[in-house]
Order: C-alpha cells, then structure tokens, then sequence
C-alpha cells in the first residue's frame, strides 16, 4: 500500500499517528512530506504531482492553519486562502482516496473553529473522508 502524508508537525512526531499507522499495516509505504509550522496552503506547490500513484493521500494543516489565522500577526485566512486548500484536496481526491485529518487547536475542541467546520464542508462536497 502506497501512502502520501502532506502535513504539520503531527504528522512527523516521533512515536505519533504515522509510527502507529506504519506499525499496524504490513507492506506500507509512505512518503511524508509533512513540514512542521505551516499552513495547508503550502500544499498548493504539489498540485501537479500524480496522486494516482497512492493508495490514500492523508491531510492534516487544521491546526496550522488555526494558528496562523487566529494567532499570527500579518497573516489572513479568508476566502482565497479557503479556495486553494480546496483546489488541493479536490485534486487529490479527484486522483485518489483522500483523508482530511481532524487534528485541531487544543481551544477549538469544544467550539469547532470556523476553519475546521469548512475542512467538514470541503470534505463532504467532494465525497472524501473527514
């Protein structure tokens, strides 16, 4: 099984979800390409990659992406910023099956954050898993 990560740094921690992930199937292969400390949009640059070659594409940026909208002076999330984030994951799932992550800021566990409910909407108006 063949499987790109595009994430933060959740998904490069040592003894994380990937260890688990890696440990509990057989035959995995796995490129991760995750960077730690930057948003989804980042992703933008893989937009002409063959994700037909994966088995699933995961994507984890929510966090992220929390971060820099709501903490990080200089920086906005707006519509254009949504409309890229979905332009990746549509491309991906149009090649593959995609997974959109759900990892969030600690504060947004309770009262999802405006960036995690558009990660639901996004999921769903292109038939992937959330």
């Amino acid at each position: 099984m063949n499987i790109l990560i595009l994430g933060t740094s959740n998904s490069i921690l040592k003894d994380g979800w990937v260890s688990g992930l890696t440990a509990s199937i057989p035959d995995i292969n796995i490129d991760n390409i995750s960077i730690g400390a930057s948003p989804g949009v980042q992703y933008g640059t893989q937009i002409y990659k063959d994700f037909s070659g994966y088995d699933h594409v995961f994507f984890d940026s929510i966090p992220n992406d929390e971060a820099y909208a709501y903490e990080t002076e200089g920086y906005f999330y707006d519509t254009n910023n949504e409309r890229i984030v979905y332009e990746i994951l549509s491309t991906i799932a149009s090649e593959t099956n995609l997974i959109i992550l759900g990892f969030c800021l600690e504060r947004y566990v309770d009262n999802l954050s405006p960036i995690f409910k558009n990660r639901l909407k996004i999921a769903r108006s292109i038939g992937c898993q959330f």
